[in-house]
């Protein structure tokens, strides 16, 4: 593996790391129900999940049978435990944001229910004359 190699890998390791950090914030911002930020942070993960492509891009040849050092081979190791993590904070996301949009569901059908009964209400009383009133 020449150097460049290895200053890439080191490059998908901050990267991964950033990627980390912003799922982070995105819980973050989910617990704290400041669903405006959740564009933009979505925005800056897809440009490092492209930086992360392009530099997978870079470093795929054949790498079948070549030998590794143990410090490549660490190299790899490493990355393949941040991608487990990413994974797992991912799923924990995932389940987090299916989490909000039923309880934002289950808001919005008590809403149309407490209208419904509203509108019942309203036509269930009975009406004043309009002289009545006056008089």
């Amino acid at each position: 593996m020449h150097e460049d190699e290895l200053e890439l890998l080191e490059i998908k390791i901050k990267k991964l790391d950033s990627l980390l950090e912003l799922d982070d914030l995105l819980i973050e911002v989910l617990e704290k129900d400041e669903m405006d930020a959740i564009p933009a942070l979505m925005q800056k993960k897809m440009l490092i999940i492209n930086e992360i492509k392009g530099i997978d891009k870079k470093l795929k040849d054949d790498r079948k049978g070549r030998n590794f050092s143990e410090h490549q081979k660490d190299k790899f190791r490493y990355i393949r435990q941040r991608l487990i993590r990413l994974k797992r904070k991912e799923e924990k996301l995932l389940h987090m944001a299916r989490e909000k949009m039923n309880m934002i569901e289950d808001n919005l059908i008590a809403i149309e229910e407490m209208f419904r009964v509203k509108n019942k209400y309203r036509e269930m009383r009975p009406k004043k004359n309009i002289f009545e009133r006056v008089g």
